[in-house]
């Protein structure tokens, strides 16, 4: 069995293009949208775990003040809101 080698495309405004024919800025601006394509998934992921460790605090919070009486706070009194 024979395997033909792919050419690489990349795809810009519903337009295909070969990586072959970029020219070497184009494609050092490919290899950076890449990078920073990478970095924003990271800080998704991030933001996404910081999210639910935040949630999961505020449930023990709730839990933990199920039992004590609330007042009602002076408007200058900081918020978390949950």
């Amino acid at each position: 069995m024979t395997e033909q080698a792919q050419e690489q495309t990349i795809k810009v405004d519903n337009k295909v293009y070969k990586v072959s024919d970029l020219s070497e800025e184009a494609g050092s601006q490919v290899r950076a949208l890449q990078i920073a394509d990478q970095v924003v998934a990271q800080q998704q992921a991030q933001f996404e775990i910081a999210r639910i460790g935040r949630d999961t605090i505020m449930g023990q919070l709730k839990e933990s003040l199920k039992d004590v009486p609330s007042v009602e706070a002076p408007k200058s009194e900081e918020k978390v809101e949950g």
